[in-house]
């Protein structure tokens, strides 16, 4: 049986930048998911990288990681850029708290 799919929306209204630390938020399955994030835009190599990247919401733990590639997809698409440079930051809680997770790099589709 298949899985539903999930509505993900980027709310670009709420992007806010200053200096280097980048705000968003999505709604996935009508719940509002906010992020911060430090980031560097490079123009050139049409990368965004995000460090320290923390996530937080009423049900984070229920968003599912093709959620998460969905919005990653849609922050690449609005900021222009073939790829999405991803740290996460310090896990402040749950089984890894105190860890750093591992980094990775999705490649924005039709940028």
């Amino acid at each position: 049986m298949d899985k539903p799919e999930i509505s993900v929306k980027l709310l670009a209204e709420e992007i806010l930048m200053e200096e280097d630390v980048l705000c968003f938020s999505f709604l996935v399955a009508a719940n509002r998911i906010a992020c911060m994030t430090n980031f560097a835009l490079h123009e050139q190599q049409r990368e965004l990288r995000l460090t320290r990247l923390h996530l937080e919401g009423v049900a984070i733990n229920q968003v599912g990681r093709p959620a998460l590639w969905e919005v990653a997809y849609q922050l690449g698409r609005y900021f222009g850029v073939k790829t999405l440079r991803i740290e996460g930051g310090r896990r402040t809680t749950g089984r890894y708290s105190g860890k750093l997770p591992t980094p990775f790099v999705i490649t924005i589709p039709d940028a």
